[in-house]
């Protein structure tokens, strides 16, 4: 019996990769490898080969989850979208993505946590509009990218857009977590934030990474690399967008934005995928940012309320210092309570500033400060 998963030795996810690169490279030597910072999903090495390719990354899951970032990967390459990661061969036994090197540069989140305000501005406009352009080469792939998922999975495929099950689960966690500040939520305004996906406009939909946090990128000569797909959907495209209104609702790097950094940064993101998706450019979209950026505040703050209530315990990774939970919830709420939005969202905005009151009585003013290259 193979190993599982979360036993996978570096040894074994070596000659497995060895195996996979052999019918395009030839025999291929596999050494150094090195350990990167990956998740609880998958651990991620990197590696040198005798001759081509060179270097690589191997990364392999830690478990079992739905092969979205095979999927996406396979079909990125095979489509040459600019701004992912090159797939040069999957081994399945144990099971393991051997992906072209995007090499040892900076990250968005490393300029975001620097001193350097310009090259902080310079890399998020940088990465707007590396998004965009990945985005835009994406637009018509979801019928290719919903047979490379059915493809992999035996027993079905998962959904191609899990927006619907995501907002449907906060409503039950916010349901559960909020008494605990002493706000009983409205099951109508709850029903509201279920179904609040089902608006945002229709055809403005491409490939999403999934994880597109500032760290999960690599600076190249050639342009940014996104290295995360783990959680690919194709869904509407507003969700990616509103990462610079929250901003960085899923990442542990979510600090304040200056509010004209996020605004240019945002144009930039509008003005390159425009050309493939018009709907982009019009009032409708407009009006389901706003529906994202309501649907990322209480999505975010039915996953983070639990640990702001047991405590907020701190970071343990001193390399990545963060915003405490109550910060980040705090400054959300605040946010949504005073947004004007369309009308049918009202009781969110209501729900948010009740919740927002609360968090002020039970942990005092708890201000998020902006990304350190901008203090």
């Amino acid at each position: 019996m193979p190993p599982s998963p979360s036993d996978t030795t570096a040894d074994a996810v070596i000659a497995a990769a060895a195996a996979a690169l052999h019918d395009r490279f030839g025999s291929v030597r596999i050494t150094g490898p090195e350990r990167l910072s990956g998740s609880s999903r998958a651990q991620v090495f990197r590696a040198r080969t005798s001759g081509e390719p060179g270097t690589v990354i191997l990364k392999t899951p830690t478990g079992v989850f739905p092969p979205r970032e095979r999927a996406a990967l396979t079909l990125l390459s095979r489509s040459g979208v600019p701004g992912a990661p090159r797939l040069l061969a999957v081994a399945d036994d144990p099971e393991v993505l051997v992906l072209a090197d995007a090499g040892r540069g900076p990250s968005l989140a490393d300029r975001l946590t620097g001193s350097d305000p310009d090259a902080a501005t310079e890399a998020l406009l940088g990465w707007a509009e590396a998004t965009a352009r990945f985005q835009a080469a994406t637009v018509g792939l979801e019928s290719a990218y919903a047979d490379e998922l059915a493809s992999l999975s035996p027993l079905g495929p998962p959904p191609l857009d899990t927006s619907a099950e995501l907002l449907a689960e906060a409503a039950a966690e916010l349901a559960a977590y909020l008494p605990q500040l002493g706000v009983v939520p409205d099951p109508a305004a709850l029903a509201v934030l279920a179904t609040a996906a089902d608006r945002f406009e229709p055809t403005a939909r491409a490939l999403d990474p999934g994880d597109a946090c500032p760290d999960n990128n690599v600076e190249t000569p050639a342009g940014l690399v996104l290295i995360d797909f783990e959680f690919a959907e194709f869904r509407s495209v507003a969700w990616q967008a509103a990462y610079l209104r929250v901003p960085w609702p899923s990442c542990w790097c979510s600090w304040r934005m200056p509010p004209d950094v996020a605004g240019r940064a945002l144009d930039r993101w509008r003005a390159t995928l425009a050309p493939a998706l018009p709907a982009v450019a019009t009032p409708e979209f407009d009006e389901t940012l706003d529906r994202a950026v309501v649907a990322w505040v209480l999505l975010t703050t039915a996953w983070f309320l639990p640990s702001a209530l047991a405590g907020d315990p701190p970071t343990t990774d001193p390399r990545r210092p963060r915003p405490s939970r109550r910060q980040i919830l705090q400054y959300r709420l605040g946010l949504l309570a005073e947004a004007s939005m369309p009308s049918d969202l009202e009781p969110l905005r209501a729900l948010a500033a009740e919740a927002h009151a609360a968090t002020r009585r039970a942990w005092g003013n708890v201000p998020l400060p902006l990304a350190p290259a901008y203090r």
